[in-house]
């Protein structure tokens, strides 16, 4: 794994939100490797820690996503809310928002 470089932790301000997404064992392979930027364009660090999934912005280190893997199921999210950081759209504007980014990410069933 690499070095994780500026990395903030998610403020408190935040929000919760419970969802059911199920990963596939490849998309599990590459979250347990972690994804990190490659160029100026990618957007951001992705990396696991126990039963954790860290979704961190890679210019500014802001912690936007935390979730909550459970076997091969993302269960819960928390999702950064402070404005100085990122400002969440509604609940459900956050669970569209959440699966796009993954979507281009994993192969799992969204």
């Amino acid at each position: 794994m690499k070095k994780k470089k500026n990395i903030k932790s998610l403020p408190e301000k935040h929000l919760e939100i419970d969802l059911s997404i199920k990963l596939t064992a490849k998309d599990i392979e590459c979250i347990n490797t972690g994804l990190y930027p490659s160029g100026m364009d990618s957007r951001w660090n992705i990396y696991r820690e126990n039963d954790l999934i860290y979704f961190h912005r890679s210019w500014t280190g802001s912690c936007i996503y935390v979730c909550q893997l459970e076997g091969d199921s993302i269960t819960r999210i928390k999702v950064n809310n402070e404005s100085s950081e990122y400002e969440c759209a509604s609940i459900e504007d956050e669970k569209e928002s959440f699966r796009q980014i993954l979507k281009s990410f994993f192969d799992g069933k969204l």
